[in-house]
């Protein structure tokens, strides 16, 4: 049985990248026992938010790095936030909140000196304590990724719509109840045109693919604007969308799940 304990994972193939965080069972159950399953209704009063910020590219972690989580469903005008957090020597932060009893929606921040902020969205409530690594990226990096050297003898191509210093950044990280990578799996997001989905493979990001590559589940999306929901297509899968707003400038990351 899957404990839904989010786990805001990622696997950024070709940069030497893996964010993972988990609190999943230590022996898996088949890849899609989960589905059709209710998410949980309780929660324990105090949960506990551990993890890590790195740097994919480097391999390392983010020293000092300001980390805020905010709930979303408090019944205010906007987010609440919990916790505020700075990473230590290691890029290791931990957090903790109050649920009230009932688990929550919620998103959680990473700002440092140099990187892209980044904004990360579970793919369900939180429910329990929650381990999570989340990724701070050099926006020269995610541009190299994207192909945006191309805009200097080519300034007309696509691409170059989206490779100025406020594009809004999604990842969409599609997994199974275990909370390992899909592959196969097409992103879309409904109700938006003119927005361009690249895969993330073992050799970077592809424009062309159609669907996630296993080692990654993952999908680069620009072109967006504003709060949108993310869709994820498997067969007959049943996949739970889900509803992020967009930081002109950042990298938002949303995970998938069934």
């Amino acid at each position: 049985m899957r404990s839904y304990v989010p786990s805001l994972s990622l696997v950024l193939a070709g940069a030497a990248a893996a964010t993972t965080g988990c609190s999943f069972p230590t022996k898996p159950g088949p890849p899609f026992a989960c589905v059709g399953e209710k998410l949980p209704i309780t929660a324990p009063d105090t949960i506990q938010v551990r993890g890590t910020v790195v740097d994919p590219f480097q391999n390392a972690p983010v020293v000092g790095a300001s980390v805020t989580a905010y709930v979303t469903d408090t019944g205010t005008t906007g987010p609440t936030k919990t916790f505020m957090k700075t990473t230590d020597a290691t890029g290791i932060f931990i957090g903790s909140q109050m649920t009230l009893g009932t688990p929550h929606t919620e998103y959680i921040t990473s700002e440092a000196a140099g990187y892209l902020e980044t904004i990360a969205y579970p793919a369900v409530p939180i429910a329990d304590d929650v381990n999570v690594e989340l990724q701070q990226f050099v926006q020269t990096n995610i541009q190299g990724l994207m192909g945006c050297e191309v805009c200097q003898t080519m300034p007309s191509a696509s691409i170059c719509a989206h490779c100025g210093p406020d594009e809004n950044y999604l990842i969409a990280a599609v997994v199974d109840c275990n909370d390992a990578a899909v592959g196969g799996a097409t992103v879309t997001i409904p109700g938006q045109n003119g927005y361009l989905v690249g895969y993330l493979n073992s050799k970077g990001l592809s424009f062309s693919a159609s669907a996630t590559d296993p080692a990654t589940g993952a999908a680069l999306v620009v072109g967006l604007t504003g709060t949108v929901t993310i869709h994820a297509t498997l067969g007959s899968t049943p996949y739970r969308d889900n509803k992020v707003t967009l930081t002109p400038g950042a990298m938002t990351f949303a995970e998938i799940s069934p």
